[in-house]
This record gives C-alpha cells, structure tokens and sequence, in this order.
C-alpha cells in the first residue's frame, strides 16, 4: 500500500479490483435471478420451494464449516503474502475438511431430518437433506479460496471461483433437463451439480498449492499449527454469523408457518433483493484487505476514507434508484418473468430495500472494524441482530407471511449497521457512511 491510499496508482488498483469484485457479483445475482425464473417455471412449486431451502440451508451449514476462516484467510494473506499462502494453504484446506466432516454429518443425521420434518410439504424438503450435506466441503472451500486471493491482491483469480460458479452449474444442468426433457426430479440435477463441483473445488486447490511451491521454503516461521489457526479463525465466526441468515434465513423460517407456495414467492423476493447489496459487496471485498494492511501505520487507514465515503454515496443512490423502479415496475415486471402467481415478490424486494438503503448509507463500516482488530463489536451485533431476526421473523412470519419475514430483516439490517458506522467513528475515528469527503483524522473539516 502507497503512503496515500487516493493517489492516481492506487485509485487505478481500486477500480480495477473492484471492476473484478462487481462483474463476478453482479453475474452471480443476474444468473440467481435467472435461475429463479427458469426453476419457477421447469419445477413443481413444492420442488422449487425445496431447492429454495436447500441452498439457504447450504449457505449456513457453510457458515459453520468455515467456522471463521474465510476473513481470517484474507487478513493472513493480506499481512503475510504469498508466503503465508505457501504456509497455510494446506492447513486451512484440512480444517475445512474436517469442519464440513463434521458439519454435514450433524446436519444429516440430526437437524436436517427433524426440521424438514416440521416443515409444511416436509416430502420435498426431506429429499434434499443428504444432498445439502454432501455440498457442504465444495461450498465451504470455495469462498475461503476466494478471500485468500483477495488478500494476496488477486482480485482476478479469484473473480474466477465465484459463487456464481454453483448458480451457473444449476442453471445449466436444469436447462439440459427441460431441453432435452429429461428426469426432472430436483434430487437428480441438484446430485449432478454437487458432483460437478466437488470436482471444481479438488481441482482449484491442487492448482494453487502447485503454484505456491516457489514461496513454502520461505514459510517454515509461520506458525500453522491447528490450534493456532482455530484461534484466529473463530475470533471472525459471529462476525459472519448473519451472513446467511438475513434475509435468507427466513425462507426456512416462513416454511415452518406457512406453505410452500409462499415460501417461493418469499425466495423470489430475495433473491431480487441481492441487487441491493452489490455495492456493499464490492465495498467490503475491495477495501476490506486494504483496511487490514494499513490500521496498524499510523495515520494510513484515514487516507481511505474519502473512498470509503464516496463509495456509500454512490451505493445509496444505486439502491435507492433501484428501489424506486420497483415500486413503479416491480408488479408487472416480477408477474412477466416468474409469473402471475409470484407477482407479490415485488412487495417483499421493496420492503427490502428499506433496509438496503441503510445498509448502502452506512458504507463498509462491518469490514473496517473487522479487519481492523475490532471484530468482536461486530460480533456481538451479528449474533443480536440473528437473534433478534429469528424471533421476529418467526413471530411477523406467522402474522403477515413473506411480508413480515421482509420487515423484520429490514428492521434488524437498518438497525445493526446504523450502530456499526457509529462503532467505526468512535473505535477507529473513521467514517464510512455517506459523504463526499473525509478529514485526514478521519472527522469532516
């Protein structure tokens, strides 16, 4: 990192990074969406409520394998390098072995049969348990890679192991079925899918440890011992805590409460609403790495925050635009692509997009405190807000069905994050919420 984070260089590496982060995010919602439609269509709609649950279920299941080590890759490549990719890459690979081992046996065995059982059209939610369990050490090794090239600055490579790898492998898979009109049975193409990736996922690890050969004889001072690296990582578990759970987590919420075919117009909502956090995406994953090199030199972390300022303001009027086209089109153009009987989608994207608004505003302020030592702030908050979101998810769920779901999740991400830019001021005198300038010491002039 240069002496001044904004100079022309700098300003270059951080539009093209992040240009990597928004085309890989930004395919990966485009072909969500488009999955939603095409599966909407080709499935029963108990079927597409089940591939719904599944995946919302995977990404916790995920959470828990990874138990941390996704941001704790990217701080230790961030500091450490190539060397520190030469020196944990193997380590980190094995404990999220053993993690989704674990993870996916207890899911299996224990909680995924009996939650699928409470759930209304628990038959098309049972046939999906084992295969969620066997996705878990594909889907968990994947972001970790992911962050790691972030870290080292290889924002490129990993652009290229996105999550919209999964979503792709579905879409096309589902195509193949419908056109050459095959088996459709939801259990088949999802089983074909994890095979296919399982195989992506072996195939990227044994490439990168290839490549970092030329850097393990300079690794041998870093400690990677197993303890060691839990430790680190599991400082970072509750402050992912809610990244599958809001608002994912209120389609198997709403699925206790009521039946599928709101439980689907429920994910078709959420999914739309994914545009609204591409810009705090991109934030996070480019500026993230950044914050973690520079809050121990003195003076160096401020020189971002300009960019991190003019970044909020920018994903405010990108959210709020969006928002606005919903409430004018949203209706007719969710009716047009999933159909009439989903059409109601739109209600819930925009409730939504209160929250996103917020969250948009208040800028990277989860990211800077994480990768500035201060994760358990974010912590504490992240395991408020799920709890607060189960609770009332549950309870508005059961009153206002995918609406209330909806307004909860507004509710909780407006209020957590609102907190969080105001934990950023006061810890780090760093401002990340909406601005078009920022102080040397981080307060405006």
């Amino acid at each position: 990192m240069t002496a001044n984070a904004v100079n022309p260089a700098a300003r270059f590496q951080l539009g093209r990074d992040a240009s990597y982060v928004f085309g890989a995010q930004l395919l990966a919602i485009t072909l969500g969406f488009v999955l939603n439609a095409v599966a909407a269509h080709a499935l029963p709609t108990g079927e597409f409520a089940a591939l719904s649950w599944s995946l919302t279920w995977l990404a916790w299941l995920v959470l828990c394998a990874q138990l941390g080590l996704m941001p704790a890759g990217t701080v230790f490549m961030a500091v450490e390098g190539e060397v520190g990719l030469a020196a944990r890459l193997r380590p980190i690979v094995a404990a999220l072995l053993v993690n989704s081992v674990v993870v996916g046996g207890v899911w299996w065995l224990l909680i995924g049969p009996t939650i699928a059982g409470a759930s209304e059209g628990d038959a098309d939610y049972v046939n999906m348990v084992g295969l969620v369990a066997l996705w878990v050490p594909a889907a968990a090794i994947g972001p970790v890679i992911a962050g790691m090239l972030r870290g080292l600055h290889r924002f490129r490579e990993a652009a290229l192991y996105g999550e919209y790898v999964r979503r792709a492998l579905l879409l096309v898979t589902l195509l193949v079925v419908v056109v050459g009109d095959l088996d459709r049975r939801l259990s088949l193409i999802v089983a074909v899918v994890v095979a296919i990736e399982t195989g992506i996922a072996a195939a990227v690890v044994v490439a990168l440890d290839r490549s970092a050969r030329a850097h393990r004889s300079g690794a041998v001072d870093i400690d990677t011992s197993g303890p060691g690296l839990r430790r680190r990582a599991l400082a970072f578990v509750l402050p992912t805590i809610d990244a599958p759970l809001l608002p994912q987590a209120g389609i198997w919420l709403l699925a206790l409460v009521r039946p599928p075919a709101e439980v689907a117009i429920l994910s078709i909502g959420i999914g739309i609403s994914f545009i609204f956090g591409l810009p705090v995406f991109v934030g996070a994953r480019v500026l993230g790495p950044r914050y973690a090199r520079t809050h121990d030199q003195d003076g160096e972390l401020q020189t971002l925050e300009p960019i991190a300022r003019r970044h909020a303001t920018v994903s405010v009027l990108f959210v709020v635009a969006t928002v606005a086209a919903l409430v004018v089109f949203g209706d007719w153009a969710v009716g047009l692509v999933f159909g009439e009987q989903y059409a109601d989608a739109a209600t819930v994207a925009v409730i939504l997009g209160v929250g996103g608004i917020v969250n948009a505003g208040t800028g990277s302020c989860a990211a800077a405190l994480m990768h500035c030592g201060h994760e358990r702030v974010v912590g504490i908050t992240a395991a408020l807000g799920a709890v607060a979101y189960l609770g009332l998810g549950l309870a508005m769920g059961d009153d206002w069905g995918a609406n209330g779901v909806a307004l909860a999740a507004a509710v909780v991400i407006g209020g957590r994050n609102l907190y969080l830019a105001a934990a950023a001021r006061h810890r780090l005198q760093f401002i990340t919420w909406v601005g078009i300038a920022g102080g040397q010491a981080g307060i405006d002039p």
